[in-house]
């Protein structure tokens, strides 16, 4: 199996938060789950979470935040470079949106 890691580059839109947040997503080829990590403004944390593929190439992502909030939607292939973009709400209903950027 191929075991290589890929570490994407995040920017989030997420509505009520000051933005855009900045992030990595880490791909393991082997896996069909990936780690999702979002940086909150300052030194105030990180929001953490997963993101889940299908074999078409969509999937369902879900994060956690130290401030409490918490996120999950879906997301798709750009079909760029192995790059996606999402989207979703908050636990308070507030839009969450994202792109992760493709491969190089």
């Amino acid at each position: 199996s191929d075991g290589s890691i890929e570490v994407r580059k995040v920017v989030v839109l997420w509505e009520g938060k000051p933005t855009p947040l900045r992030g990595t997503l880490t791909i393991e080829m082997a896996k069909t789950t990936s780690r999702l990590e979002i940086q909150l403004p300052g030194q105030t944390g990180t929001c953490l979470g997963v993101s889940a593929l299908e074999r078409d190439g969509n999937g369902r992502w879900a994060v956690e935040c130290p401030d409490g909030s918490t996120g999950q939607g879906l997301f798709r292939s750009t079909g760029k470079d192995g790059g996606y973009t999402g989207d979703g709400t908050d636990n308070k209903g507030a839009r969450v949106s994202f792109s992760v950027s493709g491969r190089g």
